[in-house]
This record gives structure tokens, C-alpha cells and sequence, in this order.
């Protein structure tokens, strides 16, 4: 089973990057956050993976710690929760924020990321409430204070599909803050810093 890869980033896109170890190609699904945090191509990079075989395909996903990977894999063990799911919840919202939505019961939270509803919230809360525990080192209240993960998420999707590289967009939105403002004006904040 694969862990890492550790290589150059010979492609970015959107939504996965390719990365060459040793002459060989891994097209590797990751979030716009983890994208965006990226080198830039021809640049050595790590990216932490799982390996998901379904039916009639294989693919690649990638994250930023082992953490992420495990709550990824929580993620997909949920019955109606398929890596596409699992990534959207993830892009939309930090690994912590994710945590305490479970531990909290938070199913409105969760339905924010693009294809979890509220069924699936619940269901998510359901299964992995007893399995997931809150580490002592993150505080709820610390989690409030940080950057509101969807919106970021959000706004770098909405640069992108204007036409900005992903890295751009990060590197625009990092100066913005997103805290009690709507997507529309961290969006045209980002616009102005171009």
C-alpha cells in the first residue's frame, strides 16, 4: 500500500496534480486548499495518500499529513460517503472543523460542503461520533477563531474558474479576511489585490 509520494509536480490543475517519482506519472485527486499550498511545477513535493479502488477504477488522493488521510478514510467508511464526497467535506471545511462537527452533532455544518446533505450529515455523525475523538491539543473555541475554511475554499474555486492559477488564488486570498464576510466580498477583495 502506498503512504507518500515524494517527487516533482510535473502538472497542476484545478482539482489533482501530477506528480513524477522516479520517471513515473501519479495523478493525484487533492483539495483547492492543498492545491493551492502547492510548489510551484518542476518543484519537490510530499503529498500523504490512500489509494481508493473502486468499481472499475483506481485513483489517487492526496493530503497534507497522515491526519488528513485518516479522516478521509473515517470519511469514505460512511455508507453514502464515496471519495468525492469525502473531498468536497474536506476542501470545505479544516480537518478541525470537520472533527468537531462530528463530535458536536454539528449536521449543518457538514451539509455546507457541495453533495453531503442533510441525510448524509447525519449519517456521517452517526457512524464515526463513538470512533473520532477530539485531541486534547484543539480547542473548540480556537477553531472559530481561524479562518473559515469553506469560504476560502470557496472563493479559490471561484478565482479558478475565472481563470487564475490555483497557487494565484491562494496567494491573493491569504492577505483577505474571510471572518462574518459573504463569498461575494472576499471574492471581489481578492479581484481588487490582482
Amino acid at each position: 500500500m502506498l503512504a507518500y509520494l515524494d517527487g516533482l509536480i510535473e502538472h497542476k490543475s484545478s482539482n489533482y496534480v501530477i506528480i513524477d517519482v522516479n520517471g513515473i506519472g501519479f495523478k493525484v485527486y487533492a483539495t483547492t486548499k492543498i492545491l493551492a499550498d502547492m510548489p510551484d511545477v518542476k518543484s519537490r513535493t510530499r503529498l500523504y495518500v490512500h489509494w481508493h479502488i473502486g468499481e472499475g477504477n483506481m485513483a489517487l488522493f492526496g493530503f497534507a499529513s497522515e491526519q488528513q488521510v485518516d479522516m478521509f478514510e473515517s470519511l469514505i467508511s460512511v455508507s453514502g460517503v464515496g471519495p468525492k464526497g469525502a473531498l468536497a467535506l474536506m476542501d470545505a471545511l479544516s480537518y478541525e472543523q470537520i472533527l468537531l462537527a462530528i463530535v458536536q452533532g454539528d449536521e449543518k455544518s457538514l451539509s455546507r460542503a457541495k453533495g453531503i446533505g442533510a441525510k448524509t450529515a447525519q449519517r456521517i455523525i452517526m457512524e464515526l461520533k463513538d470512533k473520532l475523538h477530539m485531541p486534547s491539543e484543539i480547542k473548540s473555541s480556537d477553531i472559530g477563531e481561524r479562518i473559515d475554511e469553506s469560504t476560502y475554499g470557496q472563493a479559490v474555486e471561484a478565482l479558478i474558474s475565472l481563470g487564475y492559477a490555483p497557487a494565484e488564488a491562494a496567494r491573493v486570498l491569504e492577505g483577505v479576511t474571510t471572518d462574518g464576510r459573504s463569498l461575494e466580498e472576499v471574492i471581489k477583495e481578492a479581484l481588487r489585490r490582482f
